[in-house]
């Protein structure tokens, strides 16, 4: 199929080139003809592109041997974490959740393609050196550069298992929120803080088996649980129980007599507050919960919960973290 043009003035023009061989002499041309700049943001799918398609990655190349400035915006993944390594020896990189669709824009031009196939060829590219365009495309490049994060942050948190993109959501469904507090708990590697507003709230959370997984957290799993709740003499039980437990399992690791229940030491501590209305969860200083309840009376977990909020933005959470070491 013959390329498409979009007549604008006799030097400014906008093409749709179809099949392999157009698309990738279009490309290769836009990337040799930059000489101060070249901004790419693209999908995940990108850097398989870029790195294992030789023609692309010759051309990326040659734009740091000619000192041309280049940016690059790309979602990383564990998957493609191989190719955004190499990427980042060419050019700075910076990761974006989720980003969709594929351009490039340079101060000679502007190009894109929808979906790209792993390590493949383009079928089809549009191409433009229409000045508004350009500056419109690279408008959005900034702005999607503000908002995306240093791949070199964002590959430390995959390389260590804790990849999460930064969101905040409300939750409305209580089966969700069940659903999300335990899997939250049951993930948790270093730490766990958990406030609990009523002592009806410590009695519906071990109902639905979360003390018992902070228990397991902290004596199987060395996870450090510090929980703020009212009590009550059943609840006291409850706790000098865990407490107990994590002492004993530290006991049997470091093979010598425990003086008792330290704070510093055990990985359960736990205090009594009734200064909030809303139970809190934060787990490893990475992801935050915050459940409202709508009627503290009821025994039932989903009968009880009202709206949430989830998010793992680090000032929303650090936020969180500043609020339960105040009551601590």
């Amino acid at each position: 199929m013959p390329a498409t043009n979009t007549p604008t003035t006799d030097s400014e023009k906008t093409q749709v080139l179809h099949g392999f061989e157009k698309t990738t002499e279009a490309i290769i041309r836009f990337l040799y003809s930059a000489e101060d700049s070249m901004n790419i943001c693209a999908d995940y799918t990108w850097p398989s592109v870029a790195i294992g398609v030789e023609v692309f990655k010759k051309g990326l190349y040659e734009l740091k041997k000619r000192n041309v400035k280049s940016r690059f915006v790309t979602d990383i993944t564990k998957d493609n974490i191989k190719y955004c390594k190499e990427l980042m020896q060419i050019s700075e990189l910076r990761h974006l959740d989720g980003i969709k669709g594929n351009f490039a824009v340079s101060e000679k031009g502007y190009t894109a393609s929808a979906t790209m196939q792993e390590a493949s060829l383009l079928q089809q590219v549009i191409y433009s050196n229409v000045k508004s365009i350009l500056d419109q495309q690279q408008y959005v490049f900034e702005t999607l550069w503000s908002k995306a994060k240093p791949a070199e942050q964002k590959i430390r948190e995959i390389e260590e298992g804790i990849d999460l993109g930064e969101k905040t959501e409300i939750i409305q469904n209580p089966k969700k929120i069940l659903e999300l507090f335990i899997n939250m708990i049951k993930s948790a590697k270093s730490e766990i803080l958990l406030l609990l507003p009523t002592i009806n709230a410590f009695l519906r959370e071990e109902r639905i088996g979360a003390i018992e997984l902070l228990k397991e957290s902290a004596a199987e799993n060395n996870v450090n649980v510090r929980i703020i709740t009212p009590s009550n003499d059943d609840i006291e039980k409850t706790l000098q129980n865990i407490a107990s437990v994590a002492v004993r399992k530290e006991q049997q690791e470091n093979q010598k007599k425990e003086k008792g229940f330290e704070v510093q030491r055990s990985n359960i501590q736990f205090k009594e507050t009734a200064m909030t209305t809303v139970t809190i969860l934060v787990v490893d200083k990475r992801e935050s919960l915050v459940m409202e309840k709508t009627d503290d009376s009821k025994e039932n977990f989903i009968e009880a919960i009202g709206s949430s909020t989830y998010s793992t933005s680090e000032p929303t959470v650090m936020s969180y973290i500043s609020i339960f070491e105040g009551l601590w």
